[in-house]
């Protein structure tokens, strides 16, 4: 299978992947099916839709919440075991033109197309666009002789009516997908496919083998996956119930003006600092130092009804961002945000604090120009020089909030 798979690469294109479209049969229905075995290791993964097969194997182990059935050697899985075939088939028998040989696709934008690589192919850390050409049935075919292996945070953009369920991969040997890695389309591996730790992927996994997740991901069908919810929880008895968080409580219409806004004083030393909006303190007066505002518009507001206004809504904020339930996943281990990638939600911290490496941090809002990132530490927020944030698919820096239990420098 393989030798024939390195004989089509070098084949001059003669059919596109934009205009066969790949057939998954009963695969669809499935948002992960291996063959021996699938495992859940560490903290728990949220599978949130789509069915979980095995077949001829039975082995589904650790911990997960899912919404979907769970189908064990039943007519489902056998029929997805031929269509699995015959989709990959299908797959690695369309024309790759030499120019689309890719064996390092980061950093790359790519048209509809059959893409590939006579080995193995890489992802290093970076994001990799597909640009549908306002297509919404574009297809990508990736074919792969060996393995797919991705770098921490690895990312794609889907533009101009790109979607993750016309994304294939198909796959000679295995998948890895790495930690805190954002990865989409339809995997068919010949092998095994890992997910790493904390990682996040819209798609379906097909293993000739088995598929493990390390721990805390997050997975969905392709394209039917909504920004994640937040949620606040309540305990009645013994059981957890959970109720959306409204957007609108997180309202700061009182201190949309401010830059600035503290309770006991705010200190400008050495250079001058410039500034775009009010500066505030409240209840104290105290403001010092050596600033410039941008615009005559902005001033210093001492303990004036706009400040005491901004800092009652301040203090109504973070006690709700405290509140709030942090889901398993988004559970910051060690406690360094730097090069991760974080879609809508609420992360908060194992060890009880926030610090930044000199690298950059992306917010992903998943094309929601309303959702919200809410990072909440019990104690501090500290910064290495040079950190910098990227914000993809329409996140927003009004929507980011950090509920810091101390300070922040």
């Amino acid at each position: 299978m393989y030798a024939s798979l390195l004989s089509i690469l070098l084949v001059t294109a003669s059919a596109s992947a934009e205009t066969v479209p790949i057939n998954l049969g009963e695969c669809s229905r499935f948002a992960l099916k291996a063959a021996t075995d699938i495992s859940f290791n560490g903290v728990s993964t949220t599978v949130k839709n789509g069915d979980i097969g095995i077949s001829p194997g039975n082995g589904l182990s650790g911990s997960y919440t899912h919404t979907g059935s769970i189908l064990l050697n039943t007519k489902e899985t056998t029929d997805c075991d031929r269509d699995f075939t015959r989709a990959y088939n299908q797959a690695v028998a369309m024309t790759c033109d030499a120019a689309n040989i890719f064996p390092e696709l980061a950093g790359k934008t790519l048209s509809p197309g059959v893409y590939c690589s006579g080995s193995s192919m890489m992802i290093s850390a970076s994001t990799v666009t597909l640009d549908g050409k306002g297509d919404a049935d574009a297809q990508w075919v990736f074919q792969v002789a060996t393995a797919l292996t991705t770098a921490t945070t690895t990312s794609f953009i889907l533009q101009n009516g790109a979607k993750s369920e016309n994304v294939f991969w198909a796959l000679g040997t295995s998948a890895t997908i790495a930690y805190s890695s954002s990865f989409i389309g339809n995997i068919l591996a010949q092998t095994q496919i890992t997910f790493g730790s904390n990682s996040q992927f819209n798609g379906r996994a097909l293993a000739f083998t088995a598929i493990a997740f390390e721990s805390g991901s997050e997975t969905s069908l392709p394209d039917l996956s909504a920004p994640i919810t937040d949620t606040k929880q309540k305990r009645v008895g013994n059981t957890v119930q959970t109720s959306s968080q409204d957007a609108a409580d997180f309202d700061i219409t009182n201190c949309v003006e401010f830059a600035v806004n503290a309770g006991t004083s705010v200190n400008f030393d050495g250079d001058v600092t410039k500034i775009s909006g009010l500066v505030g303190v409240s209840p104290s007066t105290a403001i010092q130092g050596n600033h410039e505002f941008t615009d005559a518009i902005y001033t210093l507001q001492r303990n004036t009804q706009k400040a005491k206004d901004c800092a009652a809504t301040t203090r109504t904020l973070l006690n709700k961002a405290m509140d709030l339930h942090c889901q398993a996943n988004h559970t910051i281990q060690g406690n360094d945000l730097a090069g991760g990638l974080f879609y809508p939600g609420v992360y908060c911290s194992a060890t009880g604090k926030f610090t930044f490496s000199a690298a950059t941090i992306r917010l992903d809002a998943r094309g929601d120009p309303n959702a919200k990132f809410i990072f909440r530490t019990e104690t501090t927020l500290s910064t290495a020089t040079a950190t910098s944030f990227e914000l993809l698919n329409n996140a927003k820096a009004s929507n980011v909030f950090w509920a810091i239990g101390t300070s922040a420098s």
